[in-house]
């Protein structure tokens, strides 16, 4: 899902001053116009790769979300619900998201790993450590100027900058592991 943006934020992208032939010369670079795409109506609060399958004629074809746009990780079978079934508790570093964070939701999918999807709304300030989310997460106030990475596609972190969220903001972390042990 897209970082909201709103009038006074900034983005930054990381730009290359050298590659495996060394230092680029910096006059030869050469602007292509800004591209803006509006923002599709499929997201990850209602993307579901069940509805697309029911709508395809060729079940033989597989679907693949936008992960330009989508996680990688809503492809997963079928997404249950985690609070409604298991303990929260167990999900590593959850207490920390819960100093700054409302959780809105927790689900889990077990089809070749244990992925899980995680829904927060930032409810007060501060920063959160990198060992949270393995990047840090900074929470500013409602009306506070952002500054946000822009990535290339198929970038995740480019920079190792950190994401910065506003409270209210609502942020959908994506959790994988080979983890037995959260399940039992």
């Amino acid at each position: 899902m897209a970082t909201p943006v709103c009038i006074g934020d900034n983005g930054e992208f990381a730009i290359n001053f050298y590659n495996l032939k060394g230092l680029i010369d910096v006059t030869s670079v050469i602007w292509l116009p800004l591209k803006i795409t509006d923002t599709p109506r499929t997201n990850v609060f209602n993307y579901r790769i069940e509805a697309l399958r029911l709508t395809e004629d060729d079940t033989s074809k597989k679907i693949f979300a936008d992960v330009a746009r989508i996680c990688e990780l809503e492809d997963s079978e079928k997404w249950r619900n985690f609070l409604a079934e298991k303990k929260s508790d167990k999900i590593p570093h959850i207490d920390n998201m819960k100093k700054y964070f409302i959780i809105k939701d927790i689900e889990y999918s077990n089809v070749d790993i244990m992925a899980f999807k995680i829904t927060l709304v930032a409810a007060r300030k501060g920063l959160i450590p990198y060992k949270t989310f393995g990047i840090d997460v900074r929470i500013k106030g409602a009306n506070e100027e952002l500054v946000n990475e822009i990535k290339r596609d198929g970038f995740i972190i480019e920079r190792h900058s950190e994401i910065q969220l506003r409270v209210g903001d609502w942020f959908v972390f994506y959790y994988s592991r080979n983890g037995q042990d959260l399940i039992q």
